[in-house]
């Protein structure tokens, strides 16, 4: 008989589970959609453990959800036969060869079923607090093993997916406050009205409750902007409709329906408040309530009475809301709710009151209270003759202390109330009027409570009389009351002190019946100086008056004017806001944004009207500054004789910003801005250049100053000269790049012909002026003889300055090769510390002539891939440079250093340092810091721009550091050869 497998067995509880369960729940990732970041994560632990199945499983109370699922067609699976509910019970990565042969999961319905697990994998989602909420986790259908490096990529993935999860609870912390920052401003003002207005509500007089209810219901449904508002009773799974304010002929009260079908189940499960601003794209979309009626907007919150639940205050809308719920209209909710569940107690209470009353006059029975018979005797003295057992509830006494003599009832009497209450009771003995009164009593159990007595006297025929009466505790009501005084109190607290708000109500006539502090600091009148005496016409303009009234009565087709022209718009569409100007108190206009809305009772009739005015003054007059200064800026941009631009350091990005120019330049439309990048309009042969360049100067903090050929839209290629400078934020992180692009095509055209001219001319000297220094070299070496001492001078300066033109001309041809692209270049690999050594041998001359002194620091013992005459050629020129601008008896240091794969090699001297001003242009042809016709030392001003082409050709970089009067360091940095001959890794 074959052995059973053993019952697979669900994993334990963490020790931490509560605090386990809220740190995810923190998150609210749980029933989200699916997420592309995340997805990536399960597809790359697929591809790196080369497993089918890759997960990334949240580990809820009863469930494990999967955020993100790759091979497997489950959202969620019960948690008890979940292995990554083994895996979070340890830091370490949970690995299961095979299923089959551990006695936790042989047994479990994924292994004997599908998706028939067999090998699994899983590493915890630990948060920073520590808890583990799930794991990252690979499944196979075979048995098998993982790498060290699989487990390890593994244990990072699920590190990443955390700091994912971390990234988003940040992100919604910041919208949360984005958007509540956002809507505080206009939902401030609509959030006073209403809490104002359900102050208004909460006094008015009468004691039909329920229809202050309905009134508030109606509050509600104009403040939530939702059309369907209940107060429902809900028990066990009845629902009904207590009290409803929504469209005709939709809902009625005492409706019933089944809890389930509602949103308001959510309400009662959760004991919170429910808010969604759109139900079909939220997880509640497949609740019965949604699929029967299709409301897509609700916001609901439970109501207690007595301090139970009742059933709830909620609102709703077929359609949806543009934006979610904040925190401002939550908390008016959560207030309302507490409100109303003051006014249903209150009516609950009256109920009970009146019916205490119907059975008292039946039969002498147990009511809340107590029922009593109170006899004063002609000789003053005084007992209860009959007394219902609610006298231990309100006194703390029996009836049988009191049959006799009522004394004791009278000590329990708070000593302030004492004589108040012998007053009144005598005052209903002298006029046999019904006795009604409210006092305080010390209760033995209860300490101090509030008593509410009602007796009417009876005189008898022996002259006592008798009381015939009840009293009541009513100390929570008396406690619930001075609760509505304060909230009432507070909520024209509020009111007062919203100072930058100026709110003005009237009576339906139109004088004015309120003038808060905002008002009083906006116009410059007190409330005293208006209120009930004048209109709000006296702050206003006539001639805007008179305006809006013929358009007013234009729209309607009768005479409007007056006060009419305020309120018209609010009788008969509810509000109206437009703009007016206010004329304060010391003359001064004020450019204001009103908001007329009407004041209505329970029965729709129009009390008077509210005015809620926002002073735009300084906004308007900012938003024309603002205006005048981008016209006077879009004036000056199109007169440059170029496009100005705005884009991202990554030529991949389209431009963020161009000026009209842009058309002109590049021959596409504005329209076409947005489908154009930098990339996509430079030349393929000039866009590494480009790249390199503008990387660098961005990586120094520098401008840029690039020349390159541009993709015209006709397909012709244009130079243009393309300047600008990275901007940087407050954390020094780069934000854009600001920069000017012009046509230089006509100045390339020049310097063509010019760069040919010299080309032309430099080869038409080369022959004779070689002749001519060879002769005056001879001449000078005395070959010949020598020369008579009258002609010694002149031939030295004949022979030195045809030295410089040979010099001048052999530069003019090397840059002639170099523009045209016929520069030989020869690299091999070699030594680099003998090229330097024989370098500053030749320019011993220099040094000698300039006196100053080379010394040759450490040199790296490397090679590298070059041409050594033209390297010989560029550190010439580097060491003739630094001599002639040392001051007499300074020294050249010349010296190397390695860094990431690279030799560096520089040559730092003692000199004045160069210009800020030149630095830019430092490496361009002809380029010299004195160019003027006195300066100190000769030169063609081409010897570094032709030495940056040939260290670029040899695959380096060259460039300069330099502090003006601290001296100049010149560098250039070569690629590294490994033993191999390739060029060392970085």
């Amino acid at each position: 008989m074959t052995k059973p497998l053993p019952r697979y067995r669900p994993a334990a509880l963490a020790d931490n589970e509560a605090a386990r369960l809220a740190a995810l729940q923190s998150y609210a990732i749980l029933d989200t959609a699916t997420e592309q970041a995340f997805d990536d994560f399960t597809e790359l632990a697929a591809q790196i453990c080369g497993a089918p199945i890759s997960l990334i499983s949240l580990v809820d109370k009863d469930r494990q959800w999967f955020k993100s699922c790759l091979g497997l067609e489950a959202s969620e699976t019960p948690r008890d036969m979940a292995f990554c509910a083994h895996a979070i019970l340890s830091d370490e990565l949970l690995i299961v060869p095979d299923a089959l042969e551990d006695d936790r999961f042989a047994d479990n319905p994924l292994v004997v079923g599908p998706p028939h697990i067999r090998f699994y994998a899983g590493a915890p989602l630990i948060t920073p607090g520590g808890f583990r909420i799930g794991t990252l986790c690979v499944i196979d259908q075979y048995p098998r093993e993982l790498s060290p490096a699989q487990c390890s990529s593994l244990k990072r993935l699920a590190r990443q997916v955390i700091n994912k999860l971390e990234l988003l609870q940040k992100l919604k912390r910041e919208q949360a406050l984005e958007a509540m920052a956002r809507h505080q401003t206009s939902n401030a003002l609509r959030h006073q009205q209403a809490l104002r207005a359900l102050n208004d509500i909460a006094g008015l007089p009468g004691n039909d409750r329920l229809a202050s209810l309905r009134c508030a219901l109606a509050l509600g449904s104009d403040y939530f902007q939702l059309p369907y508002a209940i107060i429902s009773h809900i028990v066990e799974d009845d629902y009904e409709v207590l009290l409803q304010y929504s469209p005709p002929d939709t809902l009625q009260d005492n409706q019933h329906f089944a809890l389930g079908i509602t949103y308001c189940q959510m309400v009662t499960e959760r004991g919170g408040t429910i808010a969604i601003h759109h139900m079909r794209d939220s997880v509640h979309a497949h609740h019965p309530c949604y699929t029967s009626f299709r409301l897509e907007a609700y916001i609901g919150t439970p109501v207690v009475v007595d301090g139970k639940l009742y059933g709830t205050l909620n609102f709703s809308s077929p359609e949806p809301r543009r934006e979610p719920f904040d925190e401002a209209e939550l908390e008016f909710l959560r207030l309302f709710a507490r409100w109303v569940g003051t006014m249903l107690e209150q009516h609950l209470h009256d109920q009970q009151q009146r019916s205490a009353l119907q059975r008292l006059q039946k039969i002498a029975a147990h009511v809340p209270g107590m029922v009593f018979q109170y006899r004063r005797r002609a000789d003053g003295s005084r007992h209860f003759p009959y007394i219902s057992e609610g006298v231990r509830e309100i006194y703390g006494l029996t009836p049988e202390q009191l049959n006799e003599d009522a004394s004791p009832v009278f000590g329990l009497i708070h000593a302030d109330d004492v004589e108040e209450t012998m007053n009144s009771i005598q005052q209903s003995a002298d006029t046999l009027q019904p006795w009604h009164h409210q006092y305080r009593a010390h209760h033995p159990q209860k300490g101090l409570i509030w008593l509410d007595g009602n007796a009417t006297p009876e005189r008898l025929e022996d002259g006592s009389l008798l009381w015939h009466g009840f009293i009541t505790d009513i100390t929570e009501r008396r406690r619930q009351q001075e609760e509505i005084v304060r909230s009432r109190a507070y909520l024209q607290a509020i009111l007062d002190s919203s100072t930058e708000v100026a709110m003005i109500a009237t009576d339906p006539v139109g004088t004015i019946s309120f003038f808060n502090t905002g008002a009083e600091r906006l116009l410059g009148y007190s409330a005293e100086e208006l209120v009930g005496k004048t209109s709000p016409a006296v702050f206003h303009v006539l001639e805007e008056i008179e305006t809006h009234g013929r358009y007013l009565s234009t729209l309607y087709g009768y005479p409007i004017s007056g006060f009419e022209v305020f309120v018209t718009q609010a009788q008969k569409v509810g509000s109206e806001t437009r703009q007016w100007t206010y004329i304060c108190k010391n003359g001064e206009s004020r450019q204001v944004r009103l908001t007329a809305t009407s004041i209505q009772d329970s029965e729709g009739n129009i009390q008077g009207f509210l005015g809620v005015a926002i002073d735009m003054t300084a906004l308007i007059e900012t938003s024309e500054a603002l205006l005048e200064s981008e016209n006077r800026y879009r004036g000056m941009l199109q007169n440059l004789p170029g496009m100005v631009y705005r884009r991202h350091a990554d030529p991949l990005q389209p431009f963020s910003y161009c000026s009209d120019a842009f058309s002109d330049l590049t021959g596409y439309a504005m329209t076409q801005l947005s489908a154009q990048t930098p990339a996509s309009l430079i030349h393929p042969a000039d866009q590494l250049r480009v790249q390199s360049q503008m990387e660098e100067a961005i990586s120094h903090q520098q401008a840029y100053d690039i020349s390159y050929q541009l993709l015209h839209a006709d397909g012709r290629l244009i130079w243009v000269q393309d300047r600008g400078r990275a901007e940087y934020d407050e954390h020094g992180q780069l934000r854009w790049l600001d920069g000017f692009l012009q046509d230089i095509s006509e100045r390339k055209k020049v310097e063509l012909m010019k760069s040919e001219f010299v080309s032309i001319i430099s080869h038409e000297l080369r022959t004779p002026l070689t002749s001519i220094y060879g002769a005056l070299d001879l001449i000078h070496g005395q070959v010949v003889g020598q020369a008579p001492a009258a002609m010694s001078s002149m031939l030295d300066v004949a022979w030195d300055n045809s030295q410089r033109l040979c010099q001048l001309v052999d530069d003019l041809l090397d840059m002639d090769k170099i523009v045209a692209g016929k520069l030989s270049i020869h690299p091999r690999r070699q030594p680099l510390p003998p090229i330097i050594t024989e370098a500053c041998r030749s320019s011993s001359g220099y040094a000698s002539k300039y006196q100053v002194h080379f010394h040759i620091g450490s040199l790296a013992d490397v090679e590298v891939m070059v041409d050594s005459v033209r390297l010989h050629q560029v550190l010439l020129n580097l060491l003739s440079n630094a001599a002639k601008f040392s001051p007499q008896g300074g020294r050249v240091d010349i010296g190397t250093e390695l860094q990431d794969g690279q030799v560096k090699v520089w040559v730092q001297d003692q000199g004045c340092g160069i210009p800020a001003a030149f630095r830019a242009r430092l490496f361009q042809k002809f380029s010299q810091v004195d160019s003027s016709s006195t300066r100190r030392t000769g030169g063609t001003g081409l010897g570094l721009a032709i030495s940056r082409e040939l260290v670029e050709q040899m695959g380096g970089q060259i460039g300069f550091d330099s502090e003006e009067g601290q001296g100049s360091t010149f560098w250039f940095v070569l690629p590294v050869l490994s033993s191999t001959g390739e060029r060392a890794a970085s």
